[in-house]
C-alpha cells in the first residue's frame, strides 16, 4: 500500500529502498529551500516532482 498525500512517512515503517529514494529527493528539496545556488524556478519545480514522485513510490515495509 502506498502512503496517501495527508501520511507522513516514517523511516520504520518503509522498506529500505524506497526510503532511501524518498530520502535523497528530500534531501535535495531541502538543499533547494536553503537557497542552492543557481537554482532556478524550472530546477524548483524539478525537484518538488522529484520529490512527489518519491513519496509516491514509498512502501510500506509490512506489505500492506
Amino acid at each position: 500500500m502506498r502512503y496517501s498525500a495527508r501520511a507522513t512517512p516514517r523511516q520504520e515503517e518503509c522498506t529500505a529502498d524506497s526510503w532511501t529514494l524518498f530520502d535523497t529527493a528530500r534531501s535535495a528539496a531541502k538543499a533547494g529551500l536553503r537557497g542552492q545556488e543557481g537554482l532556478d524556478t524550472i530546477g524548483a519545480r524539478q525537484l518538488a516532482a522529484r520529490l512527489a514522485a518519491a513519496y509516491d513510490g514509498l512502501v510500506r515495509a509490512d506489505g500492506s
